[in-house]
């Protein structure tokens, strides 16, 4: 029995990257006479959803990246993460997202912690992202 829990990278649908798997498992468990007749069972756990990307030069990251250089000095780190976000039900539907916040760590573990020093900041950026997107400020 193999039991997954995948991620994967935009481009690949959560079948696409299922048939793969399996075809590996199967084509591999052909060449043994045991598994044979004692074919492996392939279970997936956890939620999965295929991926979403958003590129670094998107009028959304532009322009939160823009507010963040100006409260911070400092240029906004752009990264990459295996982790899913309510964010993509936006991608999905042709509405650019993603996160922003204030730093941390372990998140959703017993010691998930929250750097207080980095809420203010965080909240000008915000603030400053949304009057600007909106037309209000600039």
């Amino acid at each position: 029995e193999l039991r997954c829990r995948v991620s994967f990278f935009p481009g690949t649908t959560v079948a696409e990257m299922r048939a793969l798997i399996e075809e590996a498992v199967m084509g591999a468990a052909a060449e043994e006479p045991w598994f044979r007749e004692h074919p492996p069972v392939v279970s997936y756990e956890g939620f999965q959803s295929a991926g979403t990307v958003i590129p670094a030069d998107a009028p959304l990251i532009e322009t939160i990246g823009r507010w963040h250089r100006r409260v911070h000095g400092a240029e906004m780190p752009i990264r990459v993460a295996t982790s899913i976000t309510d964010d993509r039900y936006y991608t999905f539907t042709g509405t650019p997202a993603g996160c922003y916040g204030a730093s941390g760590g372990n998140p959703h573990g017993a010691d998930e912690w929250l750097d207080l020093t980095s809420v203010a900041p965080t909240a000008k950026v915000i603030g400053a992202f949304v009057l600007d997107w909106c037309g209000v400020a600039g």
